[in-house]
């Protein structure tokens, strides 16, 4: 009897022992295989994001070029109203100075004692 019983506690105790390797074994694997999914997933959402960002990189150099000619032409037109300003500055200038000379020319012209122009001045 003794012997069926160390038996039986042998069989019993290796399959209750067997069983919690195999269990730690198939949760090791499965940790593994879950570890392994969630990393094939970032790397899948960083390549997407590497894409993304590499896409918003090019079209924010286009815009920085768009602005930069823009400005350029900003800057040219700045050149040409600064230029057209000058002139119109010099015109006034001009005007002003003939109508002083046109104004002193009647002054000196006038020969009447009572000329409506000699008492303005």
């Amino acid at each position: 009897m003794e012997i069926i019983s160390i038996i039986l506690n042998f069989v019993l105790s290796t399959g209750i022992v067997g069983v919690l390797i195999f269990y730690s074994s198939k949760r090791r694997q499965a940790e593994a295989e879950a570890a392994s999914a969630e990393s094939e997933v970032k790397v899948q959402e960083f390549s997407i994001q590497k894409v993304n960002i590499e896409f918003l990189s090019s079209q924010l150099q286009e815009a920085w070029t768009e602005v930069e000619k823009m400005q350029q032409i900003i800057n040219s037109k700045r050149e040409q109203i600064i230029e057209l300003i000058k002139q119109t500055k010099q015109l006034e200038i001009e005007l002003i100075e003939s109508q002083n000379a046109r104004h002193k020319a009647e002054i000196y012209t006038c020969f009447k004692s009572e000329c409506s122009h000699r008492s303005a001045s």
